[in-house]
Parts: structure tokens; sequence; C-alpha cells
């Protein structure tokens, strides 16, 4: 059986001389690309070591100090000077409060604070992040919109904070001016507070079975979480820095004992009581004392529906002034806190003198705020409150600056509320908060006093330039 011839003649282009020709312009291509590739990753690590993407700005030349990587001692650091991998930068105890040292990220910053230990752990590249490892005290991270991600590693967990976004990492202490005294009871731990961005926390959840799988809780803008609690959930950015402001910890007797010295009995530790009476007696002179009053709505017998409120009393027929008084020890640093809310209520149903009296500070109320600011390191403010005149006595308002006075009603309870981050300027600290009567008789309420701290500031943060070393007030310094 005869075959069809094909009418198509076979193809000549593709030689093997002409196949071997493409795969070496290919390959040369090929070549070229990695060429290419090899010479812009060399030049972009050429540019990383030339300008280090961690780079300290000194702002307290005497309290800002590195370790390298391997050194036993630390040493003054010099403005601008890179931090390499392995370097710890370490500021002072003594350094004064708000910022003392800031670690430039390119972009981006890192603020510490006194007492602050900071190692840069990786610098970031391909698939790699930047790191710090925070090894005490408190930073402040502002990430822009064209920053990388910076992990955070802790003594708990690693946190990775996302750009854009402002956040405050802080490991709480029992003895630093970062943690306050009403925080204190929460340490050690570390806390993590997120103003914008989110916060993604390094963490797992065990399924059915007993395996681990990584489950990361998120922190959003506004919330904060303590890391070694391990919760889902997270606090709203509120701090509260001022304890038992309801009365409710202890008994009278209990905050009286205060004024005893003697460490077997059970006693506050958290209002301290003083009465002060005149040092001159006259025949007519009474002594004061601090009581607790139990305010209830009419006829309401339900204690739940009651208000506890610090009563300071003193009646009689008085003719020198005595003071009765409640202290608490706050010793807070409030750089990075956008509002510092004191809120009380008050209600004065005595008092003999007219307004504030002749002095014009004799105040049958007063609340006063011991801080520090960049000019001072003992400052007051004072808060005077009246509810009474007579038109018989003569009195007077206190010109003094420190010093507001604030007319209520009688008998009658009367809010108050007032940001002292608006209040002070540059205010750093707060060291402590006194209530006081004043005045020949009185009989006066304080109740639901409180002092928090809302929000992160996302303002310029103040550099460490206040005096140093704030005074410790004992009772016998008033």
């Amino acid at each position: 059986m005869l075959e069809a011839e094909s009418t198509h003649a076979p193809s000549t282009f593709w030689t093997p001389a002409r196949k071997g020709w493409l795969v070496i312009l290919l390959g040369f291509l090929i070549f070229c690309g990695l060429g290419v590739s090899g010479a812009y990753a060399g030049m972009q690590l050429l540019r990383a070591r030339e300008q280090s993407p961690f780079q300290v700005k000194v702002e307290q030349p005497e309290a800002v100090l590195v370790r390298p990587l391997g050194a036993i001692q630390a040493s003054q650091v010099a403005d601008s000077e890179d931090l390499d991998v392995g370097t710890t930068l370490i500021i002072a105890e003594k350094a004064a409060p708000g910022v003392a040292g800031i670690v430039h990220l390119f972009p981006g910053d890192v603020s510490a604070w006194a007492n602050t230990q900071l190692q840069v752990e990786q610098r970031g590249g391909v698939g790699q992040a930047n790191r710090l490892r925070l090894l005490q005290g408190q930073i402040i991270v502002d990430l822009p919109s064209t920053a990388a991600a910076l992990e955070i590693s802790t003594i708990t967990r690693t946190v990775e904070l996302t750009a854009p976004g402002y956040y405050r990492v802080r490991q709480l202490a029992k003895d630093s001016l970062t943690t306050g005294v009403a925080e204190r009871d929460s340490a050690p731990d570390t806390e993590v507070a997120v103003a914008s961005g989110e916060a993604i926390v390094n963490a797992t959840r065990v399924l059915p079975g007993g395996r681990q799988v990584s489950d990361p809780i998120r922190i959003p803008p506004g919330g904060r979480q303590l890391l070694a609690k391990g919760n889902r959930g997270y606090f709203q950015n509120a701090w509260p820095l001022l304890r038992d402001g309801k009365f409710t910890d202890f008994s009278v007797d209990e905050y009286n004992l205060t004024q005893v010295q003697d460490s077997s009995v059970k006693k506050s530790d958290t209002w301290q009581v003083r009465v002060q009476n005149p040092v001159v007696q006259s025949q007519n002179s009474v002594p004061g004392y601090f009581d607790l009053d139990h305010d209830c709505p009419k006829g309401s017998s339900q204690p739940q529906e009651c208000r506890i409120a610090a009563n300071f009393v003193r009646t009689g027929f008085n003719d020198l002034p005595s003071i009765i008084a409640i202290t608490q020890d706050i010793r807070a640093d409030v750089v990075s806190y956008d509002k510092l809310q004191l809120t009380a209520s008050i209600r004065i149903r005595k008092q003999s003198l007219s307004k504030t009296g002749v002095a014009g500070t004799e105040c049958p109320v007063l609340i006063r705020v011991f801080y520090t600011n960049s000019q001072s390191s003992d400052a007051k403010a004072e808060y005077c409150f009246w509810a009474y005149e007579y038109a018989n006595q003569k009195s007077t308002k206190s010109n003094y600056p420190w010093i507001k006075t604030i007319h209520i009603y009688p008998n009658e309870w009367s809010g108050f509320s007032i940001d002292l981050k608006h209040e002070i300027p540059d205010l750093l600290t707060i060291q402590q908060i006194e209530v006081h009567a004043n005045g020949h008789d009185y009989d006066t309420n304080v109740a639901d006093i409180s002092l928090d701290g809302i929000d992160l500031t996302q303002q310029p943060l103040l550099p460490a330039s206040a005096p140093h070393g704030a005074t410790q007030r004992t009772p016998e310094q008033y």
C-alpha cells in the first residue's frame, strides 16, 4: 500500500546551533539579573552600615549611658552616637522625670525615662523586624506611616507595634516613679498601652487534645493590657493614681491609728490622718477629729446605696485655728498622660469663720496637690472651698498664686473636677495629695476623690529638665 507524501518541508530555523545560542543568552540574562540584585543588596547593606537605624539623642548627658555587647562597665554616650546590635542604653535612676534619652529609628523615635534599660536585639532586614528589648523602665514609641513595625521583647512576652502608631511600654516596678504607688501591687509585670495603631502581643492557645497554636492578642487604639496576666481583653486608657478614694478599705479606727507610731497594730496604708491643734490652747479650745459619715438617700436602708465620706469635725466655741488632714502618697511620673483629672465631692455643713477667714487660708475644705515641674521640685497647688459668709466678720480672699478659692452652696454636695495637666504648666510628677479642714469650728465632708491619668499625650514630650530629688514628705513637714 502506497503512503501519501507530505507537502510540508521540514523546519530548518531551530537548528541545534541556534538552540545553543539561546540557552547561552538566557543564562547571561539571568546572570546579569542576579548581579544587579546582588549589587543593589550590597549597596543597601553598605548604606545601612554607614547610617545605623538606631541612634541615640541625649537629653541629659550625665544620666545616659551605654554598655556594648560583652562589656561589664557602662560609659557615657555622645549625642547622635550609633547603637550597634547587643548594645544596651541605660538611663540612670537619678535622671529627672520625663524623657532622658531618645533612640532614633530612621524613621520613628523611642523615648526613654529614668531607670530604663533598653537593648538593641535585632536590626531590621529582609524578613526581619527591628527589635528592642525592654529590660526595665518606660518607653514611648512613635512610629510614622513610613516606618516599619517595631518588636519590643520584655520579661513576659514579645509585642509587635505597627506603623503608624503611638505606644507606651513599661515594666511595672515597686520602686520607680514610672509606676505610681497605686499601681505597684501589679508589679512585676509589663504594660502595653496604645494611643494609635495596633499592638499585637505574641500569645498561644491550647486546642482540644493539648496542641498549642499561635493566637495573638490585639490591643486597639485606646486600650492597654498587662502582659503577664494573659487576658484576651484589655482595659481602657485610664490609670487610677489614687487609692481608696471612697474610704472603704479601712475602718475609722484604722485610719485614725495612722497617728500612732506602732507597727504592731493594723492601720490604713492609704490615707494617713493628722490632727494639728493650736500650740497655745485657749480655755475654749476643743480638739477636732477625723470620722467617717455614711451618707444614704432618704428612706434607704440598703448599705450599698450609701456613700462613705471623710468627715472633718471640730465643734464648740473655738477661737483659734486647727487643722485636720488626710494625706496619701502618689509618687507618679505623669508626663506621658494627656489629661490628669482630679475629682471630688465636697459638702460644708458648718463653718464658724466667714468665707476663708481674715488671712484667706482658713479653708473649711482644702485639696492640696504636691507636684514637681520644670521650674520646681517642691511645688503645690491648693483648691480652697467655703460655703458660709457672715456680715459681722472680716474675711479676705488669698492672694497666693497657688491658691484658688471656690464658693460652694452650704450643706449641699458639690462636685469638683479639674485637669491638672491643663492647670499646671510643664507638670512632671505628682508627689502627694492632701485633703484638710482648717478654721475654728467646722463640720465638713469629702467623698469620691480620685486622680486619674487619661489617655496618652501625643504632644511633644518634655525633656527631663526638672531639679533632681523631689522631696519625700512626712507629716511633720506641713
